[in-house]
């Protein structure tokens, strides 16, 4: 019978549904063959007036936040937020996920998990693309050395849904232990 605890993570889910989330895949181990997975999320998204005055909002969830954005918040320090913004939290929250889901099977459960995410947009040939996004991850995690937590860190950074969407851009990674978390 199936371990209910998904890792703490989610109550009445399996840990076969925890790793299928974090690390994007679900296998069935008695076939060793993978087994489909469909989740689907939704976001909203609503514009008025002219790019250069206009304004919208973004909404999260079903009925969850919705955020201002425009042309200046996109592209100037202004108030609100943008695509981009929203884009590096959800790599960081996916990534975060997925680092502290390979800590938990390495045998090393973290505190916690800080991750910011840094997105470039560019100009290339006349058309704006996301080129790079950073990241910048620091764990507090007992009884694990450096060399280790990278070397998961990198994983996550490869496997998490997010990353693997994020495929055409360069992903670089900082990652490094920090005692000071989970304080």
């Amino acid at each position: 019978m199936p371990d209910d605890s998904a890792h703490g993570v989610l109550p009445g889910a399996s840990p076969r549904l925890v790793d299928a989330i974090c690390l994007g895949r679900l296998r069935d181990d008695r076939r060793q063959e993978a087994i489909p997975l469909k989740i689907i999320r939704r976001a909203r998204a609503s514009w008025r007036g002219p790019v250069p005055t206009g304004s919208g909002t973004m909404g999260l969830g079903r009925g969850g936040d919705a955020f201002a954005y425009s042309l200046r918040s996109r592209t100037e320090d202004d108030a609100g937020t943008n695509p981009e913004e929203l884009l590096g939290a959800a790599h960081a929250g996916c990534f975060s996920m997925s680092l502290s889901d390979l800590l938990e099977g390495a045998g090393h459960p973290a505190t916690e998990i800080s991750t910011t995410a840094r997105v470039t947009m560019e100009e290339k040939g006349g058309s704006f693309s996301i080129t790079t996004i950073d990241l910048v991850a620091r764990g507090h995690v007992e009884g694990i050395d450096e060399e280790t937590f990278r070397r998961l860190a990198a994983q996550a950074k490869e496997t998490c849904p997010v990353s693997r969407l994020f495929a055409s851009a360069t992903i670089t990674l900082d990652a490094a232990l920090d005692a000071s978390l989970g304080g």
